[in-house]
C-alpha cells in the first residue's frame, strides 16, 4: 500500500488525480463573468509572451548602446506584467481573494482611477500610430546617424507602449500601481 494513496470506499486514488478533479469542480462552479475575466486575462498573457519573444529577437540584433538598453528596459517592463497577471490569474483560478497594502495600507483601486481607463486605451491608440510611422521612418534608412537615431526614438516609444499598457492592465485587472494611482494630494 503506498502511504500517499489515499483510501476512497477502499479504492486507492493517486494524490495527483484527485488534485486535478478538485480543480475542474473549482473550475466549474465558476460564474460566466469568472470565466469571462480567466479567459480575458490569458489572452492578456499570451498577448505578453508574444511581445516578450519579439522583443528579445530584437535585442538579439544589437551588442550593445542606447537602443539595447531601451529594448531590454522593455522586455523587463513586459515581463513584470507578465508576472502580475499570472499572479492575479492564479488567484482568480483558484478562487483567492488577493489583497495589498502599500506602505501599511491596503490597496484599492480608486474610482477616479477605473475612469482613466477609457482615456489610457485612447492613448495607446495614439501611441500605436505613431509608432507605426516611426517605423516606416526608420525603414528609410539603411545606417548612419540619422537611422541610429530613429531607431532610438522607435525604441523610446515602444517602451512608452509597455508601461501605459501595463498601467491599463493594472486598472483593468485592479492591480497595484500605487505611485500612478495616487492623488495629487497625497504626495
Amino acid at each position: 500500500m503506498n502511504r500517499k494513496s489515499i483510501i476512497v470506499s477502499e479504492k486507492f486514488i493517486d494524490p495527483a488525480l484527485l488534485l486535478l478533479c478538485l480543480c475542474l469542480i473549482i473550475s466549474g462552479c465558476q460564474s460566466r463573468d469568472e470565466n469571462l475575466k480567466l479567459s480575458s486575462i490569458k489572452m492578456e498573457i499570451t498577448t505578453l509572451d508574444t511581445e516578450i519573444i519579439r522583443a528579445e529577437m530584437e535585442d538579439e540584433k544589437y551588442a550593445g548602446g542606447l537602443v539595447k538598453a531601451l529594448i531590454g528596459s522593455r522586455i523587463e517592463i513586459l515581463k513584470q506584467t507578465r508576472e502580475m497577471l499570472q499572479q492575479r490569474d492564479k488567484a482568480w483560478t483558484f478562487g483567492i481573494k488577493l489583497r495589498y497594502t502599500i506602505n501599511g495600507k491596503p490597496f484599492v483601486l480608486s474610482d477616479s482611477a477605473k475612469q482613466l481607463l477609457p482615456d489610457v486605451e485612447r492613448e495607446l491608440s495614439e501611441l500605436k500610430s505613431k509608432i507605426d510611422k516611426q517605423e516606416l521612418i526608420v525603414a528609410q534608412y539603411s545606417g548612419g546617424l540619422v537611422q541610429a537615431l530613429s531607431i532610438a526614438t522607435l525604441e523610446t516609444m515602444r517602451q512608452t507602449y509597455a508601461m501605459l499598457d501595463q498601467r491599463r492592465l493594472a486598472i483593468k485587472y485592479e492591480l497595484p500601481q500605487y505611485l500612478g494611482f495616487q492623488n495629487k494630494t497625497e504626495n
